[in-house]
Protein backbone atom coordinates (compact mmCIF):
# COMPACT_ATOMS: atom_id res chain seq x y z
CA UNK A 1 0.00 0.00 0.00
CA UNK A 2 0.86 3.43 -0.09
CA UNK A 3 1.82 4.00 3.71
CA UNK A 4 4.37 0.76 2.69
CA UNK A 5 5.57 2.39 -0.06
CA UNK A 6 6.26 5.72 2.21
CA UNK A 7 8.36 3.87 4.39
CA UNK A 8 10.51 1.95 2.13
CA UNK A 9 11.33 5.08 0.27
CA UNK A 10 11.96 6.93 3.41
CA UNK A 11 14.21 3.45 4.70
CA UNK A 12 15.89 3.51 1.08
CA UNK A 13 16.86 7.58 1.35
CA UNK A 14 18.33 6.54 5.26
CA UNK A 15 20.10 3.84 3.40
CA UNK A 16 21.95 6.08 1.05
CA UNK A 17 22.88 8.73 3.21
CA UNK A 18 24.47 5.83 5.18
CA UNK A 19 26.20 4.48 2.16
CA UNK A 20 27.26 8.17 0.87
CA UNK A 21 28.60 9.29 4.72
CA UNK A 22 30.79 5.37 4.59
CA UNK A 23 32.34 6.04 1.37
CA UNK A 24 33.59 9.37 1.98
CA UNK A 25 34.75 8.04 5.39
CA UNK A 26 36.65 5.24 3.26
CA UNK A 27 38.03 7.98 0.73
CA UNK A 28 39.26 10.10 3.77
CA UNK A 29 41.03 7.05 5.28
CA UNK A 30 42.60 6.20 1.76
CA UNK A 31 44.34 10.15 1.17
CA UNK A 32 45.27 9.79 4.82
CA UNK A 33 46.95 6.86 4.09
CA UNK A 34 49.21 7.74 0.76
CA UNK A 35 52.30 8.54 2.51
CA UNK A 36 51.97 5.00 3.63
CA UNK A 37 50.80 3.31 0.26
CA UNK A 38 54.11 0.63 0.87
CA UNK A 39 53.90 -0.14 4.44
CA UNK A 40 49.51 -0.46 4.20
CA UNK A 41 50.41 -2.78 0.93
CA UNK A 42 52.59 -5.13 2.54
CA UNK A 43 50.79 -5.52 5.60
CA UNK A 44 47.77 -6.75 3.56
CA UNK A 45 49.65 -9.94 2.73
CA UNK A 46 49.36 -11.28 6.01
CA UNK A 47 46.48 -14.34 6.29
CA UNK A 48 43.27 -12.33 7.26
CA UNK A 49 44.73 -8.88 7.26
CA UNK A 50 42.31 -6.67 4.92
CA UNK A 51 42.50 -3.17 3.53
CA UNK A 52 40.65 -2.61 6.97
CA UNK A 53 42.85 -4.19 9.12
CA UNK A 54 45.89 -3.08 7.86
CA UNK A 55 44.42 0.93 7.88
CA UNK A 56 43.46 -0.43 11.45
CA UNK A 57 47.25 -1.35 12.53
CA UNK A 58 48.67 1.94 10.71
CA UNK A 59 46.24 4.29 12.21
CA UNK A 60 46.79 2.59 15.97
CA UNK A 61 50.70 1.57 15.91
CA UNK A 62 51.99 3.56 12.64
CA UNK A 63 54.96 2.39 10.40
CA UNK A 64 58.10 3.58 13.02
CA UNK A 65 58.83 -0.28 15.39
CA UNK A 66 61.71 1.72 17.21
CA UNK A 67 59.30 2.64 19.66
CA UNK A 68 58.34 -0.74 20.83
CA UNK A 69 61.88 -2.13 20.81
CA UNK A 70 60.58 -5.71 20.61
CA UNK A 71 57.54 -7.28 19.01
CA UNK A 72 56.76 -8.52 22.55
CA UNK A 73 56.00 -5.39 23.37
CA UNK A 74 53.86 -4.18 20.41
CA UNK A 75 51.50 -7.51 21.19
CA UNK A 76 51.52 -6.39 25.03
CA UNK A 77 50.32 -2.58 24.11
CA UNK A 78 47.59 -4.27 21.43
CA UNK A 79 46.45 -6.32 24.15
CA UNK A 80 47.05 -9.70 22.21
CA UNK A 81 50.04 -10.84 24.49
CA UNK A 82 49.60 -13.98 26.67
CA UNK A 83 48.80 -12.60 30.57
CA UNK A 84 51.45 -13.42 33.30
CA UNK A 85 50.51 -14.23 36.31
CA UNK A 86 53.27 -15.81 38.77
CA UNK A 87 53.77 -16.64 41.85
CA UNK A 88 56.12 -19.07 44.35
CA UNK A 89 57.48 -20.50 40.94
CA UNK A 90 54.24 -21.63 39.79
CA UNK A 91 52.52 -20.13 36.34
CA UNK A 92 49.25 -19.49 36.63
CA UNK A 93 46.11 -18.91 33.93
CA UNK A 94 45.74 -14.97 33.21
CA UNK A 95 43.90 -12.83 30.86
CA UNK A 96 45.48 -10.83 28.47
CA UNK A 97 46.00 -7.09 29.56
CA UNK A 98 43.22 -4.81 28.07
CA UNK A 99 45.33 -3.03 25.04
CA UNK A 100 44.22 -0.95 22.55
CA UNK A 101 40.65 -2.22 21.96
CA UNK A 102 40.06 -0.99 18.76
CA UNK A 103 43.37 -2.77 17.19
CA UNK A 104 42.93 -5.53 18.97
CA UNK A 105 39.34 -5.90 18.13
CA UNK A 106 40.60 -5.51 14.10
CA UNK A 107 43.47 -8.18 14.82
CA UNK A 108 40.85 -10.69 15.68
CA UNK A 109 38.52 -10.08 13.38
CA UNK A 110 42.00 -10.67 10.68
CA UNK A 111 42.79 -14.08 12.93
CA UNK A 112 39.20 -15.47 12.15
CA UNK A 113 39.95 -14.90 8.51
CA UNK A 114 43.32 -16.58 8.69
CA UNK A 115 42.04 -19.17 10.79
CA UNK A 116 39.38 -20.32 7.50
CA UNK A 117 42.16 -20.21 5.13
CA UNK A 118 43.08 -23.68 3.35
CA UNK A 119 46.57 -24.87 3.33
CA UNK A 120 48.38 -22.27 4.99
CA UNK A 121 50.65 -21.96 8.37
CA UNK A 122 48.38 -20.01 10.64
CA UNK A 123 45.31 -22.10 10.06
CA UNK A 124 47.18 -25.09 10.47
CA UNK A 125 48.19 -23.43 13.90
CA UNK A 126 44.77 -22.18 14.94
CA UNK A 127 43.43 -25.93 14.64
CA UNK A 128 46.11 -27.46 16.44
CA UNK A 129 45.98 -25.30 19.22
CA UNK A 130 41.61 -25.87 19.33
CA UNK A 131 41.88 -28.78 19.96
CA UNK A 132 44.34 -28.53 23.17
CA UNK A 133 43.12 -24.90 24.46
CA UNK A 134 39.97 -23.94 23.07
CA UNK A 135 38.32 -21.96 20.08
CA UNK A 136 38.75 -18.44 22.31
CA UNK A 137 42.48 -18.98 23.55
CA UNK A 138 43.68 -19.98 19.96
CA UNK A 139 42.28 -17.31 18.29
CA UNK A 140 43.96 -15.06 20.82
CA UNK A 141 47.20 -16.60 20.10
CA UNK A 142 47.00 -15.75 16.46
CA UNK A 143 46.24 -12.40 16.63
CA UNK A 144 49.41 -12.67 18.90
CA UNK A 145 50.78 -13.86 15.87
CA UNK A 146 49.89 -11.51 13.24
CA UNK A 147 50.70 -8.69 15.38
CA UNK A 148 54.43 -10.13 15.69
CA UNK A 149 54.57 -10.97 11.80
CA UNK A 150 53.40 -6.99 11.32
CA UNK A 151 56.32 -6.04 13.47
CA UNK A 152 58.64 -7.69 11.61
CA UNK A 153 57.40 -6.93 8.16
CA UNK A 154 56.94 -3.10 8.87
CA UNK A 155 60.55 -3.11 11.02
CA UNK A 156 62.40 -4.99 7.48
CA UNK A 157 60.06 -3.88 4.79
CA UNK A 158 59.36 -7.06 3.66
CA UNK A 159 56.49 -8.89 2.40
CA UNK A 160 54.99 -11.97 4.68
CA UNK A 161 56.29 -15.28 3.59
CA UNK A 162 53.84 -18.18 4.82
CA UNK A 163 55.30 -21.07 6.75
CA UNK A 164 53.33 -23.66 5.12
CA UNK A 165 51.05 -25.72 6.29
CA UNK A 166 53.13 -29.01 6.74
CA UNK A 167 55.59 -26.30 8.53
CA UNK A 168 54.74 -27.76 12.32
CA UNK A 169 54.86 -31.14 11.02
CA UNK A 170 58.36 -30.80 9.51
CA UNK A 171 59.82 -28.99 12.66
CA UNK A 172 57.96 -31.70 15.14
CA UNK A 173 59.99 -34.25 12.60
CA UNK A 174 63.36 -31.90 12.97
CA UNK A 175 63.08 -31.96 16.67
CA UNK A 176 62.29 -35.67 18.05
CA UNK A 177 65.24 -36.61 15.80
CA UNK A 178 67.87 -34.13 17.41
CA UNK A 179 66.10 -35.25 20.87
CA UNK A 180 66.93 -38.50 20.28
CA UNK A 181 70.27 -37.99 18.70
CA UNK A 182 71.25 -36.35 22.13
CA UNK A 183 69.97 -39.14 24.29
CA UNK A 184 71.55 -41.75 22.05
CA UNK A 185 74.93 -39.27 22.50
CA UNK A 186 74.46 -39.04 26.38
CA UNK A 187 74.24 -42.92 26.50
CA UNK A 188 77.62 -42.88 24.74
CA UNK A 189 76.85 -43.94 21.00
CA UNK A 190 78.20 -42.11 18.00
CA UNK A 191 75.06 -41.32 16.24
CA UNK A 192 75.33 -40.91 12.14
CA UNK A 193 72.07 -40.89 10.76
CA UNK A 194 71.21 -41.87 7.12
CA UNK A 195 67.93 -41.50 5.53
CA UNK A 196 66.13 -45.29 4.72
CA UNK A 197 65.90 -46.42 1.27
CA UNK A 198 62.69 -46.43 -0.59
Amino acid sequence: GAHHRTMLRLALNELGGHQERIAATETHIDDALEPHRRSHALLDTIDGVDWVCAATMIAEFGVDMDRFATPQRLAAWAGVAPGNNQSAGKNRRAPARQGNRHLKAAVHIAAMGAARTKNRYLSDKYHRLKARIGPGRAMGAIAHKIIVAAFHILKTGTPYKDLGADYLDQRSHSRTKSSLVRRLQRLGYDVALAPKAA
